[in-house]
């Protein structure tokens, strides 16, 4: 099952060898995969790894699942929407269970 990520940037290099990306932008880099919006100012992704490797002003957001990250820093995989970050301001939205 694989799943279409879509990245738009001013830059992007290729490595077919490896199977390796990377990209910048002057302004942000914005990446799309399913629910999440990802926007750096740079990234790098290793197909074998797959991981995205996000750097500068990291913006992530998924609407559906109510959650907000932002960061200077951040990993996420593309696989299994993990995602790892430093110096984060993270926002979500939890639901109020009530117990009977």
């Amino acid at each position: 099952d694989e799943e279409i990520m879509t990245i738009k940037c001013d830059i992007m290099n290729f490595d077919n060898k490896n199977k390796s990306y990377q990209g910048e932008s002057e302004n942000i880099v914005k990446i799309i995969k399913s629910d999440y919006n990802i926007q750096a100012k740079k990234f790098s992704y290793k197909e074998e790894e797959n991981v995205l490797y996000l750097e500068g002003d990291v913006y992530i957001l998924n609407e559906k699942k109510k959650m907000e990250l932002k960061s200077q820093q951040a990993t996420f995989n593309t696989k299994t929407n993990e995602m790892k970050a430093t110096k984060v301001n993270l926002t979500l939205e939890v639901e109020d269970k009530k117990e009977d």
